[in-house]
């Protein structure tokens, strides 16, 4: 998989104190999709049938 690095802009949301701020998080493509990664500190983790469903695996 791909993994880039992306710039996300939260100035749409004028009631937050970091509405001038920007956010850079890892972003990776599966199936033509772009998807946010998200770091997990564990060894191993369960993925039950409905988290499958939700990610058409």
């Amino acid at each position: 998989p791909v993994v880039r690095t992306s710039q996300v802009s939260l100035s749409s949301n004028p009631d937050a104190d970091f509405r001038y701020s920007m956010i850079y998080t890892q972003i990776g493509f599966y199936r033509g999709r772009m998807f946010a990664i998200k770091k997990v500190r564990k060894k191993s983790i369960e993925i039950t049938r409905e988290m499958k469903k939700e990610l058409k695996v």
